[in-house]
């Protein structure tokens, strides 16, 4: 198999992000109801030498005197600070708690990729490149147009100052060696060039110039030089020598059939004052776009020099291309590093991009522009009583940039290689960034003395006590805590601590006493809490709604897999490239390889303890009766429904009813979620129970008004027997059963029955039942008598 070499790789970043729903209820002061206050006992062993810094003020740092080498003491007395516990801590919680990737948002790399014109188009359209000042604005910042720039040679420079400097400093002929400083300046940088001409004594700005016709070409007509009498007014504007360069020479001068072909940068760049135009064009710029310009060029040698120029009236030369808007890209030089297209930030799946409140953020705290949340955990320094000095190491601690993106963008290709790159335009961070772990240590320095570190670590087999102190913890938070320091429990694992982890130094075991207010000092009880609430919020997320299994999920597996597994050879060494020309990079690139997940390259499954089977003992009580309460205060609320006018109750009926609704599309977890479903569908059924309700509670309220006036208004026979056979059934349902009528009804309900009997036409007459009234009543009842009870 083939693909790049390197001593780390990385924890894929899940599509999904679990943001507890207690998050907003967080605080100091009031506990959780099942919140937890303890101290975890920590004991840490040296597997292989440890490095941790010493605290260090900056002039230690750049003299590297005995402060900045040394382990991290106090009066001889080793320790390792709690902040470096508490990151590495921190780190392996993020992951096993599928928390955010946390991405610095000022982030943006730029690229300068000219073999490949879809990713770098500057190169095919110089045409549309323009040049300006950028100059700071207030607290925003702004760039002045000053259209297409002009050229200026070497030769033409070297003319204006009056000797042959860039030529002796930049030509092949004279081959200075471009690769050690001169005068304390790298002579690569436009900050040597500028150097350069102070030196002669010749400004660079307030100059006139004039189209150099000699040497002006038709793809490049904008050639001028140094003139008094030139009609362009500008400014010099100098930038890097990344080479040498040649003369090209002609046939004639040459003395041969052939003409030599110039090589190396040999061109620097005019900006005119204005453009043609009459009024010169300034764009806007603002503070988070140049937050991510400042990010790309910071860590150059010309930073200095450009933050600076930046806070003048001039300001710095930048060159851009625009669009309808404004500004779309620009850069120190004429081809520029490109941005891409998104932040790494922007790259990163959408649920990583949400402002929820992770796990992790829970329970160590975070610090944003809007909001702040102060941590829960507080881990002490550990202090060391065995701590040996082992012998100084120098080693080179630089680390491929986050730019290169063969390694840290996920990639889809085969054995290490890939047929087209996934980039930061297009693909997805590869995810958080671990260390192999090592047997041994292995080292690595350079000739180059400024690209050494020398570390002072102590010896393999020390041990480091500590104290965290933790408070008003949930037990699931308790138990992802202890997850990360134990990983869950999983025995011959390591974490990595301190300086030199690539080189294996750091390989650290770690084993813990809890000590706990509610006096359960069990580990796995709170593990389990822990891997219960995961799987549960895992299966919500998952589109198949199958339970989807935490312990063996490509986050879980692949940190235990880098871990456990101890690595050596070649393969997990940095690669490497020199001042010679040997650059690994670029091969692995042109190449096309790129660096394939973890547990492809180590070829292991390493499962941790499940503990859900035991989580879920824990838990399904309490979620049982969590929601029975919650049936049972719907239910006492449909009974205060049935106490309502029938209005007011319906109307509260669909309040509810709606409440249901938007509880059951909002719940995040699958199982609450359908519960609330299996309520929410049993409520729609209530409807016809709260409907027969106050059907017959007005029903009660006509029967305490009376028979007479529920016979009032009878339009037939069949009207008045089926209110008599109506009030017969109100007499049984509230009158303690009675089936048979008082005198006083007999009465009342013949009367009205002869009245309707004495205005029926003779036809309608016909249709009345004596008998089935005789029966009704409970008296005897005819045509004949009916009129007798019209005079009673």
């Amino acid at each position: 198999m083939t693909y790049i070499k390197s001593p780390f790789n990385f924890i894929p970043v899940s599509d999904n992000v679990y943001f507890p729903d207690w998050s907003g209820q967080i605080s100091h002061d009031i506990p959780f109801s099942d919140g937890i206050c303890g101290v975890i006992h920590l004991a840490i062993t040296t597997h292989t030498p440890t490095f941790v810094r010493n605290g260090h003020t900056k002039q230690d740092a750049d003299d590297k005197n005995a402060v900045y080498k040394s382990f991290s003491n106090i009066a001889d007395r080793y320790f390792i600070p709690g902040t470096s516990i508490k990151g590495e801590v921190r780190n392996i919680l993020e992951i096993l708690s599928f928390s955010k990737l946390d991405v610095d948002r000022r982030m943006l790399f730029a690229q300068r990729e000219m073999g490949i014109s879809g990713l770098y188009p500057i190169k095919s359209t110089p045409d549309a490149i323009y040049c300006g000042w950028l100059r700071r604005k207030g607290e925003n910042y702004e760039i002045r147009d000053c259209g297409k720039p002009y050229r200026i040679s070497h030769k033409r420079l070297d003319e204006y100052i009056g000797r042959n400097i860039m030529e002796s400093y930049f030509s092949e002929k004279h081959k200075l060696n471009l690769n050690e400083k001169i005068a304390g300046y790298d002579p690569k940088t436009a900050a040597f060039k500028y150097h350069l001409m102070n030196e002669a004594g010749v400004p660079t700005d307030n100059l006139s110039f004039e189209i150099d016709k000699e040497n002006c070409t038709k793809n490049s007509s904008r050639r001028v030089f140094v003139s008094e009498t030139g009609n362009i007014t500008g400014t010099i504007v100098l930038t890097g020598q990344p080479n040498h360069w040649t003369e090209r020479v002609s046939k004639e001068e040459k003395g041969t059939s052939e003409k030599t072909t110039p090589k190396g940068k040999y061109y620097e760049f005019v900006f005119a004052d204005y453009d043609d135009t009459k009024k010169q064009t300034v764009y806007d710029l603002s503070k988070e776009t140049f937050e991510h310009y400042k990010f790309i060029y910071q860590g150059s040698e010309e930073w200095k020099r450009i933050k600076k120029a930046i806070e003048t009236s001039q300001g710095v030369p930048v060159f851009f291309r625009i669009e309808e808007t404004g500004i779309k890209d620009f850069g120190m030089a004429y081809l520029y590093k490109l941005p891409y297209e998104r932040t790494p930030y922007e790259a990163l799946p959408k649920a990583h991009r949400q402002n929820g409140i992770d796990l992790a953020q829970c329970i160590f705290g975070y610090t944003s522009k809007d909001k702040s949340l102060k941590g829960r955990v507080q881990f002490g320094n550990a202090f060391s009583e065995d701590a040996q000095p082992d012998e100084d190491v120098t080693l080179v601690l630089n680390s491929p940039k986050a730019s290169y993106y063969p390694i840290y963008i996920r990639q889809n290709g085969k054995n290490g290689i890939v047929t087209e790159y996934s980039t930061y335009n297009d693909g997805t961070p590869a995810g958080w960034k671990r260390y192999y772990i090592r047997e041994h240590t292995w080292r690595n320095a350079m000739d180059q003395e400024k690209m050494n570190t020398v570390i002072h670590p102590v010896k393999a087999g020390a041990a480091f006590h500590s104290r965290i102190t933790f408070h008003n913890l949930r037990p699931v938070e308790l138990g992802a805590l202890l997850s990360a320091l134990t990983y869950h429990g999983t025995p011959d694992c390591y974490h990595s601590l301190g300086q030199g982890k690539p080189y294996g130094f750091g390989k650290t075991s770690f084993h813990i006493e809890l000590d706990c207010d509610n006096k359960n000092n069990d580990l796995e009880y709170y593990m389990a809490c822990f891997e219960y609430a995961m799987t549960k919020e895992l299966t919500t997320l998952s589109v198949s709604g199958q339970l989807t299994p935490w312990a063996t999920s490509g986050q879980v597996v692949t940190l235990l897999a880098m871990a456990s597994k101890n690595v050596q050879g070649s393969s997990f060494e940095y690669m490497t490239m020199d001042m010679k020309g040997s650059n690994e990079f670029v091969k692995a690139k042109k190449a096309h390889e790129y660096l394939p997940p973890a547990r492809q390259i180590l070829a292991a499954n390493i499962h941790l303890k499940s503990l859900y089977a035991r989580g879920e003992e824990i838990y399904r009580p309490m979620i049982d009766a969590e929601n029975a309460e919650i049936r049972e205060s719907y239910n006492r609320r449909f009974d205060k429904l049935l106490s309502m006018p029938p209005q007011e109750a319906l109307q509260n009926f669909h309040e509810l009813k709606e409440e249901l609704q938007e509880k059951y599309e909002k719940e995040k977890n699958r199982e609450r979620r359908d519960f609330y479903y299996e309520l929410k569908t049993e409520w729609a059924t209530r409807r016809t129970t709260l409907e027969d309700a106050i059907l017959a509670n007005k029903d009660r309220q006509d029967f305490l008004t009376g028979i007479a006036r529920l016979l009032t208004s009878l339009t037939s026979y069949g009207v008045w027997d089926g209110r008599m056979r109506k009030w017969k059934k109100w007499c049984a349902a509230y009158d303690n059963g009675r089936t048979a009528l008082t005198e006083e009804e007999q009465k009342t309900g013949a009367a009205a029955l002869a009245e309707l009997y004495v205005n029926a036409k003779k036809a309608d007459q016909r249709k009345f039942k004596w008998k089935e009234a005789s029966k009704i009543l409970g008296i005897e009842i005819n045509a004949d008598n009916i009129k007798d009870y019209l005079k009673r």
